[in-house]
């Protein structure tokens, strides 16, 4: 069952003030559309208080709106502190990592770059492309270059290196280059814009995207729920790793 079908925004709060024993306190509430006496005031503003969540925009924080997954992960991870989503890399294992899910990286090409004839990519289709790379030290832009053995940055990703996927995305919609996309962006794309996306010839590139928690991290049943409703939250069959797919 997927519980936060069954939560309201202003709910969630409280549950974490319960769980984390947090005591009670006289709150000063600042959201237009909570009122004083609201029964949900004071974990409302705690959240806000604490960064869990700072609302919906317009001075209002939403009481009455359902929590999507990816709303209550990413708030009880912020309610816990010291816990995070991140990709799997080498040099964590001071850390613990709980496996949630693999994502696949996909080519995004420009109509008018010659690879956009091409059914899939290749990693020697990418000499002398134009490509639109994160910064280095990110580490979905590390573990692309690692996997396309790409051995220096092209003029472009010197040019725009604080860029962001979302404007290297706009930048290939425009007409110039290759960027490269998680899957999950891929699922939130338009018709349109999934005709520039391309797959990566076997084995594609993926990564295992984990939570990462301390080893001396003692709250285990709800890290057992957090890892349940992210993992109801991303579509099954990215809970695996496939044969066709090789981790970065």
């Amino acid at each position: 069952m997927n519980i936060t079908k069954k939560l309201m925004r202003a709910i969630l709060p409280l549950m974490l003030m319960a769980i984390l024993t947090i005591p009670a306190f006289a709150a000063d509430i600042s959201f237009a559309d909570v009122s004083s006496d609201s029964p949900w005031v004071e974990g409302i503003q705690y959240a806000a208080d604490e960064g869990i969540s700072i609302g919906t925009g317009n001075n209002c924080f939403s009481p009455n709106a359902p929590v999507t997954g990816r709303q209550w992960a990413v708030m009880v991870c912020r309610a816990l502190d010291n816990a995070g989503i991140v990709a799997s890399l080498a040099g964590m294992e001071e850390l613990q990592q709980t496996p949630l899910f693999y994502e696949q990286f996909f080519a995004y090409v420009s109509r008018e770059d010659a690879l956009f004839n091409n059914e899939v990519i290749r990693t020697s289709d990418l000499n002398g492309e134009q490509l639109w790379l994160l910064d280095e030290g990110h580490c979905f832009r590390d573990q692309l270059v690692r996997f396309c053995q790409m051995k220096s940055a092209r003029a472009s990703q010197l040019a725009y290196h604080l860029g962001s996927m979302e404007t290297f995305m706009r930048m290939v919609e425009s007409g110039k280059g290759v960027t490269f996309i998680p899957e999950l962006a891929v699922l939130q794309l338009g018709n349109a814009q999934k005709e520039l996306v391309r797959s990566f010839a076997i084995p594609c590139p993926t990564r295992q995207v984990v939570l990462l928690t301390n080893k001396n991290f003692i709250r285990h049943t709800l890290l057992e729920v957090l890892v349940k409703e992210i993992k109801l939250s991303v579509p099954k069959e990215m809970l695996s790793l496939k044969a066709t797919q090789a981790v970065v």
